[in-house]
């Protein structure tokens, strides 16, 4: 099914209703921000370690049928796990299909890409047509957008600013994510813990 990136945080609350997830866009930061997002709300708090398990394009093309295995499978140790394959590609799609028709209820997996994908792409018409796979499409921050993020992350610095400092962050701060996020960290290790307003 195709998701609107506003509904992600729905999602977050509610993984359960599909069994995979795939996330794609050139805004690396933000693909990645979303998949540990994603493997966060399917764990739970106080995760095990050993719920989690990233698979390499190379380990795809080495063993084809360790996603379907690793889907299959049940964890002794985790209740729940997640299963994340990067940089996915319309050549993993059979194989994909295998590991979802075999899926362990405990198991989750979490697709995703840097890239833009086409609506050409095979892997993005299944994932948006499938009931129990979510297609997100991320952007890049920008406009409203951005300065709202600003915002939302300073707040959790226990900071606040002005629409002129916002704005100006904005104008400073724009592309990927993870860097945006980076820099605005490092703004709140500079003001300290006794400025609430940054100016």
């Amino acid at each position: 099914m195709k998701l609107a990136p506003r509904d992600f945080d729905g999602l977050l609350k509610s993984p359960q209703q599909v069994g995979a997830v795939l996330l794609y866009g050139a805004d690396a930061g933000q693909v990645r921000q979303r998949a540990a997002q994603l493997q966060a709300a399917w764990l739970g708090p106080n995760p095990d370690p050993m719920g989690t398990l990233e698979i390499t394009p190379e380990k795809m093309k080495e063993d084809g049928a360790i996603l379907a295995d690793e889907m299959a499978s049940m964890s002794l140790m985790a209740s729940r796990r997640v299963i994340t394959v990067r940089e996915v590609e319309d050549a993993h799609l059979g194989h994909i299909q295998a590991a979802l028709a075999g899926r362990s209820a405990d198991n989750f997996l979490v697709l995703y890409t840097t890239e833009s994908l086409p609506s050409t792409s095979k892997l993005r018409v299944w994932a948006e047509r499938s009931a129990e796979v979510a297609a997100v499409a991320l952007y890049k921050d920008e406009g409203a957008g951005l300065e709202q993020f600003i915002r939302d992350t300073l707040r959790g610095y226990g900071l606040r600013a002005g629409t002129e400092v916002i704005r100006y962050l904005a104008a400073q701060l724009s592309g990927d994510r993870q860097i945006i996020l980076n820099e605005l960290e490092k703004l709140s290790l500079y003001v300290g813990d006794e400025v609430e307003e940054v100016t």
